[in-house]
C-alpha cells in the first residue's frame, strides 16, 4: 500500500511539474447551459447544480451525464459525501439522500450561494456580505472571515483547506486557511475560462466551472496534488 501511495503521488507530482501550477490541462462543457453554480466531485464522477433549475447532473470527468437527480429547489452549492448530498439554495441548507429526498432542512439568515462539508462542520460563503461562514450541521454559526474578494462564490473542501471562487470581482480561485488566510491563488486568463463560479477539488486537481457562455468545466494543475481529501471515497478514486 505505501508503494501504491509513493508512485501515485510521484506521479502527480511530476504531472503537476510538468504543466506547472495553474495550467488547464482539461475541459468539458457543462450539461448546464444557464446559471452553472456549484461542482462538487466524488469517487471519480463530478456533480453539478444550478438555481436556473432543480436538476443536479452527475458526469464523468470527461463530461459524459450519468444520471439525473432532482433536487427540491434550486440550488447554488453542492456537496455529496457519497451516502447524502448537503446542499444551499439561499436561505436554505438541505441534507438529501442520494436521489434528492429531503432529510432535513435547516433554515438561516444568509444568502448562502456555495457549500462545503468537512465530515464536522459546515462552510457556507455569502455573495451578499462576503463571509465564509462555518456551521454546525443544524445551522449555528461558530465563525466567520472574510473571502478573498468581493463576492463569494463556489467552495470546496480538500483535507485541511478551503478552495473558494470570488467572481466577479477578480475572477480568482482561492485555497484558504480555516481563519481566513490565502495561501495559495490563481487568475484563469481572459476569456472563456474567467470569472469561476464552481469549484472542487478531486485530491489530484481543482476543477472549476465557468460563468460566461459557453460554460465548461475546466481541470487545472495547483501546487498541492499531493493534499489527500479526508473523504475515503474521494482518496479511493486516486489509485483507481
Amino acid at each position: 500500500m505505501r508503494k501504491e501511495v509513493s508512485l501515485g503521488v510521484a506521479l502527480v507530482l511530476a504531472a503537476a511539474t510538468a504543466f506547472g501550477a495553474g495550467s488547464i490541462i482539461s475541459s468539458f462543457p457543462s450539461p448546464i447551459s444557464t446559471y452553472g453554480k456549484g461542482l462538487d466531485y466524488y469517487g471519480g464522477y463530478i456533480y453539478h447544480v444550478t438555481n436556473a433549475n432543480t436538476t443536479c447532473y452527475q458526469t464523468t470527468t470527461t463530461g459524459s451525464i450519468v444520471r439525473s437527480i432532482t433536487f427540491p429547489s434550486t440550488m447554488r452549492g453542492v456537496h455529496f459525501t457519497g451516502s447524502y448530498f448537503w446542499t444551499s439554495d439561499n436561505t436554505r441548507i438541505f441534507l438529501l439522500t442520494t436521489a434528492g429526498s429531503i432529510v432535513n432542512t435547516i433554515s438561516t439568515a444568509a444568502a448562502w450561494y456555495g457549500l462545503a462539508f468537512d465530515g464536522t462542520y459546515l462552510w457556507g460563503s455569502n455573495a451578499v456580505t462576503d463571509l465564509i461562514t462555518k456551521m454546525t450541521t443544524t445551522g449555528s454559526v461558530l465563525a466567520s472571515f472574510n473571502g478573498p474578494g468581493s463576492m463569494n462564490g463556489d467552495m470546496d473542501w480538500d483535507g485541511s483547506h478551503l478552495w473558494i471562487c470570488d467572481w466577479p470581482s477578480s475572477g480568482g480561485l482561492y485555497r484558504m486557511t480555516t481563519t481566513g488566510s490565502v495561501v495559495e491563488s490563481y487568475v484563469p486568463p481572459p476569456g472563456p475560462t474567467s470569472q469561476p463560479t464552481g469549484v472542487c477539488w478531486d485530491g489530484n486537481y481543482l476543477w472549476f466551472l465557468n460563468y460566461n457562455t459557453p460554460r465548461f468545466v475546466y481541470q487545472m494543475t495547483t501546487m498541492i496534488t499531493n493534499v489527500m481529501p479526508s473523504s475515503l471515497g474521494k482518496i479511493k478514486s486516486i489509485y483507481r
